[in-house]
């Protein structure tokens, strides 16, 4: 309830100012599943939240979900510049993985200072490994396993192509996978700085 939510991040803050600057969330940014019906936080709401437990930043539910579920998020722009108007630039987005791109370079005149992303970081990490994974299949699994995944129509016959190779140790190793995630979340890293206009992400910090 708001106002439990109120006292307890209140005695939070209190407890830690000086030390560490708070991000309070007003409402519980969860799946789609699960708050489907949920009304997004009103900026009455979020101007008492802020007002009364003294964070430095807060958390409205905007609309975005965790996990990323749904289909789309409906992020509702409108809502955070109501709740701007009120408190000034001292929102924070979670699940902002559930946006679409098109939503993500006008956050900043909505108010929005802080946006918190992971979701879509394991998404685009995972499918790179699956690709790379069925790209060196040949090279992973015997043939055997192979033509055994063929039979099951798991695989194409394509994956018979390189005959009775040996599973090599270059296709196998976790670093080679650890490479190819590391460069699709860095690339949709990359690719979130230019949205947001960092225009210096570019130094050698």
């Amino acid at each position: 309830p708001l106002e439990l939510n109120i006292e307890m991040t209140r005695r939070f803050v209190e407890r830690m100012r000086g030390r560490v600057l708070v991000e309070g969330a007003v409402a519980e940014i969860a799946q789609a599943v699960e708050h489907a019906d949920d009304p997004l936080t009103t900026p009455e709401d979020a101007e008492r939240f802020y007002n009364e437990t003294g964070v430095f930043l807060i958390v409205p539910d905007l609309g975005t979900e965790h996990r990323a579920t749904a289909v789309a998020a409906r992020y509702d722009g409108e809502r955070a510049r109501a709740i701007t108007a009120r408190i000034g630039r001292k929102s924070v987005l979670h699940g902002s993985s559930s946006l679409p791109d098109g939503d993500l370079p006008r956050l900043a005149a909505d108010g929005i200072v802080k946006v918190n992303v992971w979701t879509i970081f394991e998404r685009l990490g995972g499918q790179a490994v699956a690709r790379h994974i069925l790209d060196e299949l040949a090279h992973i699994l015997p043939l055997e396993e192979r033509r055994a995944l063929v039979e099951q129509g798991v695989l194409g016959s394509r994956m018979l192509d390189d005959g009775d190779s040996s599973p090599q140790l270059d296709s196998l190793r976790e670093e080679r996978r650890r490479d190819v995630w590391q460069a699709a979340v860095v690339a949709r890293m990359k690719f979130y700085l230019e949205q947001y206009n960092y225009a210096n992400w570019r130094a050698p910090y």
